[in-house]
């Protein structure tokens, strides 16, 4: 809805032009959905002329008739949508398209037993926000109390090792539960099960949550401390939690970890505006990894970066959870790359897990309406002609 304020505000002063700079990155695909048509209506009804700058290839597809693609400052390759994504000549177009995951792609990480132990168990979670006013109003005024049911008796597992999507629009509560299932929020009523254990019920259960669970958010520019250099971000939650020593043996791990996200170790010495986007979420996903965690809670961790960059992060969370046997959670509003990550699929509609199960049976043949409607409402290049 904010974005639509921001294209009325443009429409205001009624252009010819109007540049569109990442209008959909942020945004579900149904919504994003709604702006696409919303930008094609606007060229038909009042003549304008819109520049989308985006990374979203699909979006492309969708809306535009012509594309320049540009690679450190300069134009390198420039035509008609169809003869660029059908017939790339240049070898960064090229690299760009087959990075970009498909809807369709069945192809599995690894196979995970079915009957694999289920390290996270959701029983009936719920989560009232009461936004009532204050008491005085409602004895003078005689307002009336409200309350929002952000999330209502939703119940999964999560198998060790397997990788479980939560899919929906914004609004639907997958944020909601996601911060439940770290500590950040206590529920209105359910349990949020680790191997069995309560984390809200039991004695030593946030001690044990903050060890063995951790987050990866979705924004690599706010996430991380501005005023920290990078080895005292990443070596924070050893020094929170008494896993380290000394100072020696926390640089020692945080050299570890910054190589195996990819990155030079020397970076611990610098400040995070001294990276770019990918770089600031693996030194993300190297805070995340520091406690030794077994879940992880992957809040939008791609949706701010292009797609080669967003490959690259993908297949390092892959490989880190072959190598440690890492149990994610992945939240994401890019059904192309839930289908190439998850093992498992919930779909969240007004609080509520309408349909769940493996994620070829989901994506395959969704059985809810709403499921359908978000599977349509994808992005697709290979629609283009």
């Amino acid at each position: 809805m904010r974005q639509r304020v921001v294209i009325a505000l443009a429409l205001s002063a009624e252009p010819d032009l109007i540049i569109a700079d990442e209008p959909t990155s942020a945004l579900d695909v149904s919504v994003q959905a709604q702006i696409i048509k919303v930008l094609k209506q606007l060229c038909e009804s009042r003549g304008a002329a819109v520049m989308l700058v985006t990374h979203d290839m699909g979006v492309i597809a969708e809306t535009a008739t012509r594309m320049i693609v540009m690679n450190k400052g300069r134009i390198v390759e420039t035509g008609t949508v169809g003869d660029i994504i059908k017939r790339p000549k240049e070898e960064y177009t090229i690299g760009l398209i087959d990075s970009i995951p498909s809807i369709r792609d069945e192809t599995r990480r690894h196979d995970v037993p079915p009957a694999a132990t289920q390290l996270v168990k959701v029983e009936n979670l719920t989560r009232d926000f009461d936004l009532s006013p204050s008491f005085f109003d409602r004895l003078v005024k005689g307002s009336k109390r409200s309350v929002v049911k952000a999330v209502q008796d939703v119940s999964f597992g999560i198998r060790k090792g397997s990788t479980y999507g939560l899919v929906g629009e914004s609004g639907s509560g997958k944020s909601t539960c996601a911060r439940m299932l770290v500590g950040l929020i206590p529920p209105t009523s359910g349990r949020v099960l680790l191997e069995d254990e309560d984390i809200w019920e039991s004695g030593s259960g946030t001690q044990k949550r903050r060890q063995r669970v951790q987050m990866i958010f979705q924004d690599p520019y706010a996430s991380l401390n501005p005023r920290w250099r990078v080895g005292d971000i990443i070596a924070e939650p050893m020094r929170a939690l008494k896993l380290v020593s000394g100072k020696r043996e926390a640089e020692d791990r945080v050299a570890d970890l910054l190589e195996k996200v990819r990155l030079d170790p020397i970076v611990m010495r610098k400040f995070p505006h001294e990276f770019s986007g990918g770089q600031r979420q693996r030194i993300a996903i190297a805070r995340a990894l520091s406690s030794q965690p077994e879940f992880i809670v992957c809040d939008e961790p791609t949706s701010a970066l292009d797609v080669s960059v967003q490959a690259q992060v993908l297949d390092l969370m892959r490989g880190l959870q072959d190598e440690f046997g890492l149990t994610y959670l992945l939240i994401s509003h890019n059904l192309a790359v839930v289908r190439q990550m998850a093992d498992d699929v919930g779909v969240m509609h007004g609080g509520v897990l309408v349909e769940q199960g493996p994620v070829d049976e989901i994506f395959d043949a969704p059985k809810v309406e709403y499921t359908r409607m978000l599977l349509n409402s994808v992005p697709d290049i290979s629609k283009v002609e």
